[in-house]
């Protein structure tokens, strides 16, 4: 590679290591990602926290989850209905 890897870069390999079922090679690469780059992508940060989660490591999941809430994203509540026999049931409060 002529350059240096960023953290575009390596989340487009941690995410290949999620897709591929690499798990242990995707918690080194996000460990290492989160050390070296202090992620500035949400979506870096949500990656992070999946790949944490498969390896049921929470505590990391936790610290993923503080460094999005550092960057203050916001998500609209979800709504989600249900039809039955011409019944609608729904609910606003999904995150």
């Amino acid at each position: 590679m002529p350059f240096p890897p960023d953290e575009p870069t390596w989340a487009a390999l941690l995410s290949a290591c999620k897709r591929q079922g690499q798990g242990q090679m995707g918690v080194r690469i996000a460990d290492y990602l989160l050390r070296s780059f202090k992620p500035k992508n949400p979506s870096t940060c949500i990656l992070l926290s999946n790949i944490y989660a498969s390896a049921s490591l929470w505590g990391k999941v936790l610290e993923a989850g503080r460094k999005l809430g550092d960057m203050e994203v916001r998500k609209d509540p979800g709504y989600n209905s249900v039809e039955v026999r011409k019944e609608t049931a729904g609910e606003t409060s999904i995150l």
